[in-house]
């Protein structure tokens, strides 16, 4: 029984760490961006253009990494850390807004591109 609490508290650390991992690549690329638009006057479509690939590199980057680890599930893994890091985004949105917005197309947009992200990183050796 000792064994399995073990077990379930590295999984939870693991996951910890990858989901740590995708944001820490998501503050790197967003300071990047921010110098960008500061020095060229960057429009703002291609601003949320470069929002997604950042959400799709740093889930991606996070399931490879779960992929590497786990050695069963690895798609499952790469979801759940994708999820994860979609939870997360929705948690500081409403930290920062101050207010629960409806569902809206970008959410579900945005819930899709951050799972398929995780579950494409696993996909990769």
């Amino acid at each position: 029984m000792g064994n399995q609490t073990v077990k379930k508290r590295s999984a939870i650390v693991s996951y910890g760490i990858y989901l740590l991992t995708s944001y820490f690549i998501t503050v790197v690329c967003l300071i990047v961006l921010s110098f960008i638009v500061f020095q060229t006057k960057m429009d703002e479509k291609y601003i949320d253009i470069i929002n997604i690939a950042i959400y799709i590199i740093s889930t991606f980057f996070a399931g490879y990494l779960a992929s590497k680890a786990k050695k069963q599930h690895k798609i499952v893994w790469g979801l759940l850390v994708g999820l994860g890091y979609f939870l997360v985004l929705c948690i500081i949105s409403v930290i920062l807004n101050h207010t629960i917005t409806p569902l809206s197309s970008n959410f579900i947009t945005t819930l899709m591109i951050c799972g398929l992200g995780g579950m494409a990183g696993t996909l990769f050796k």
